[in-house]
Order: C-alpha cells, then structure tokens, then sequence
C-alpha cells in the first residue's frame, strides 16, 4: 500500500527493528506492573480459601479489563501508527476440551499531525474497534504464574480522518482478521486475576479513502478481572 503521507515529513519514521524494540519496552514495563501487583494482592500474610490454598490456575469463569499499546503498519498509519488500548474481555471453561472460550472487544485510538511542504499541517486520527471469539490455552494450571496461549477470529474497524485548515474528510472500512496471543496469568486470590498479554492480529484487507491496506497489528497489554 502506498504511505498516506509524504516520505519528507518533518517527524521522523521509525523502522521496524525499532518499534519491535518499542513494544518489548512496554510488554516488559507491563510484566513488571502484573508482577508488582500480584505480590501487592498476595502479600505476606494474604489468607485465601481452602480451594485456593495451593498455587495455580483456577478454571471458572472470568470477567476482566486490559490496557496497553498496539502497533500497527507504519506505512499506512503514520502518524497514527501507534495507540493506547483499552478492551473487555470474558472467559468460559470448556470441560470437553480443557480449554477456555475466549470473547473481547477493544478500542484504540490516536490522534497526530504530520507536515507536508508547501501544505502545512495535516491532522489525522484513526480509531479501530475489535471484536473477538476464540480458545484460550492454559499450558501449565498448576503454576503460580501460569503460561497461556490463544487464537481465533476477529472482526475489526477502521475508522479515519484527516483535517487541513478548517476542511476534514473521513472514511471507515470493516475486515475479519485471525489473532494469536500468549501470556502470563496468575491467580493472586480467590477472585482476583492478573496478567500480561501479547497478541498479533493478521490476514486483515481494508480500503481507506479508495487506498487498500490492512489494519493487522502488534498488541502488548497487562489486564486484571473478576473470577466467578
């Protein structure tokens, strides 16, 4: 697809190598934020029920909420390319198979301007909406910190627009996509789990003011939630 915006940009770009590098900063920073609070929910004299007096991974139902940062084609997004999000997500044990069906939903969102010579100033926002359904692993429940991993379908939006002066134009498009994740998640009560998780979102085909591209992405979170 060819870049929305002008290669001579006064903001730099960033290559590949180093926003690879950028999202293990923040899958790090957001281990670090679920390890601190798991030993905060634990604590020292932390007392839970009987079901829960051995370490590891109960399989219930599960209500919880994520936040984090996705990544996506710098090509087609710049500057908007990277952006905070926010999501809902639940899980249900399915005893037949000894894995979790997984459903979520997400929004991220990001708004910046980029130069262009002899125009001036360009606003552009891009806001992109995620649904999700699909199965989600536990590799080792009876670990403190159990390790998972998780795919399956998802519908995303893409909605843009770009300002100059006091005109604007916008344009959305829809796409089915497949997503992989995996992470860490640790049962610190009897009703609180906390987790970090790194997700890839592929196979994506939207088309944007008649400029086909894709809305896959990269997506580092941490999320906390209720255990039923």
């Amino acid at each position: 697809m060819e870049k929305r915006f002008d290669s001579s940009c006064k903001r730099p770009c960033r290559r590949p190598a180093e926003l690879a590098g950028r999202i293990a900063h923040h899958a790090a920073c957001f281990a670090l934020v679920a390890s601190l609070a798991s030993c905060a929910a634990i604590g020292p004299h932390s007392t839970r029920s009987s079901a829960q007096a051995d370490p590891g991974h109960r399989r219930a139902p599960y209500l919880g909420v994520l936040a984090g940062v996705r990544a996506l084609d710098e090509d087609d997004f710049e500057p908007v390319e990277e952006q905070p999000v926010f999501g809902v997500e639940t899980t249900v044990p399915l005893e037949a198979v000894d894995a979790d069906v997984e459903v979520g939903v997400s929004v991220s969102s990001e708004e910046d301007d980029v130069f262009l010579p002899g125009i001036g100033n360009i606003d552009a926002e891009a806001t992109l909406t995620e649904v999700w359904v699909g199965i989600r692993k536990a590799l080792a429940p009876e670990s403190a910190i159990t390790p998972y991993v998780g795919a399956g379908l998802s519908i995303i939006n893409v909605d843009a627009e770009v300002g100059l002066g006091g005109l604007a134009a916008s344009d959305d498009d829809t796409s089915p996509g497949i997503y992989v994740h995996g992470g860490l998640m640790s049962d610190v009560s009897e009703h609180l789990r906390v987790g970090v998780d790194l997700r890839a979102l592929l196979a994506t085909d939207v088309e944007i003011a008649g400029v086909s591209g894709d809305a896959d992405h990269f997506q580092a979170a941490v999320f906390l939630g209720y255990i039923f």
